[in-house]
């Protein structure tokens, strides 16, 4: 596949719009089926932002005339993804490019959705849930954005070190590596919480 190639990643394919999620869009946007941009398409889940940041890069390079639709400057209901729109022969097919978290926060989404409704996916729904998404996603961007500026630091005093050995580490290759460690670990154990919640609703107790 030549997105693939371009990417140097692996780009899964994006379970199609359902007839459901068609009409609720038409009706949001007021557009012709035509108009639709997302009705066919692919993911790349990759690491961190700086990843997502150079597939984007790729991608606009690749494809100069690609939409780009950056959710993680305007997220709906805490949801962030680079998305980009490449027309090819009159059609048009959505790219998403998300991080583990921003993946793991959309799998989490679809479970509220299949209790609640798929309108939460779209700001509506219940309050409730719409808060914990929109929560839950912004923690999550705010943390990748710290472990990238971790990771920056990183790569900075590496390469100042060849040039410049005289000056200091302001952290060690150990101290980020247990700061991102922990970082981690309270995601992990934030996920934990919300999903102990879900079989409240299925339970239909909330």
């Amino acid at each position: 596949m030549a997105l693939q190639e371009k990417l140097g990643a692996t780009v899964a394919e994006r379970p199609g719009k359902t007839t459901q999620s068609i009409i609720a869009k038409l009706r949001r946007q007021t557009i012709k089926l035509s108009q639709i941009r997302d009705i066919a398409g692919g993911r790349v889940v990759v690491a961190d932002l700086s990843a997502q940041e150079r597939a984007g890069d790729r991608i606009r390079q690749s494809y100069p005339r690609a939409q780009c639709i950056d959710r993680r400057k305007t997220p709906v209901i805490g949801y962030h993804a680079l998305h980009f729109v490449i027309r090819s022969d009159a059609k048009a097919y959505e790219l998403q490019i998300r991080t583990i978290g921003q993946q793991r926060w959309a799998q989490l989404s679809e479970k509220f959705a299949d209790l609640v409704g798929f309108e939460i996916k779209y700001g509506g729904g219940p309050e409730n849930v719409r808060t914990v998404l929109t929560l839950l996603g912004e923690l999550i961007y705010q943390v990748e954005q710290i472990k990238k500026a971790y990771m920056d630091v990183r790569t900075t005093q590496h390469a100042l070190a060849p040039v410049h050995p005289d000056v200091v580490k302001t952290h060690s290759d150990t101290e980020i590596e247990a700061e991102l460690a922990e970082y981690d670990h309270q995601l992990d154990a934030l996920f934990e919480r919300v999903q102990s919640v879900i079989p409240l609703f299925e339970a239909g107790t909330t």
